[in-house]
């Protein structure tokens, strides 16, 4: 798959591990807290551009001759970040879903919680109704919304992060 297509096949690996390690990553983090949602939000921002650069890197330096468009680097970028998106969002859909259902319900709980402690602060900042809504949306959180959650943060990170990273590697045109 990589020696035939290389502008598909070493995004798509690259991808894979990444989303390896983060599966990998929230399971420690599930061993050690007891809740691992909000803390691995902040992986993406190490684990999309690493994963990124290399499948750029290999397939500029190993596969293409040193050469690298913007079009095959935002490609590359593409492709990797979106197997990750991908792969975290069906992850975390089916480690609350299937996993560990109740840590689902001490999310929620958590995050509901939090909003009603802080109700004060928030009447202050905004009003009422405001402070309603996000009560009531707080405690209408779903699986879906969390995977949703995770694909879409990971797509907007690794696209901002594969712009700055394609723009660093390409080569000028001759």
């Amino acid at each position: 798959m990589i020696k035939s297509k290389p502008l598909v096949g070493v995004p798509a690996k690259y991808g894979l591990i990444a989303s390896g390690f983060y599966i990998l990553l929230f399971f420690i983090l599930a061993y050690f807290k007891d809740n691992p949602y909000d803390t691995i939000k902040w992986v993406d921002f190490l684990l999309i551009p690493i994963f990124v650069y290399f499948s750029i890197r290999e397939f500029k330096v190993i596969h293409n001759h040193r050469e690298l468009r913007y079009w095959q680097g935002m490609t590359l970028g593409f492709i990797c970040y979106m197997v990750i998106a991908v792969t975290a969002a069906l992850f975390v859909y089916a480690y609350f879903g299937l996993i560990d259902p109740e840590n689902f319900l001490a999310y929620k709980q958590e995050k509901v919680d939090l909003v009603m402690s802080q109700k004060d602060k928030l009447m202050a900042e905004m009003s009422e109704e405001t402070y309603r809504r996000t009560l009531e949306n707080t405690r209408t959180i779903t699986k879906i919304s969390l995977s949703l959650d995770t694909f879409l943060r990971k797509v907007f990170t690794g696209l901002f992060l594969t712009i700055v990273i394609s723009v660093t590697q390409r080569t000028k045109s001759r």
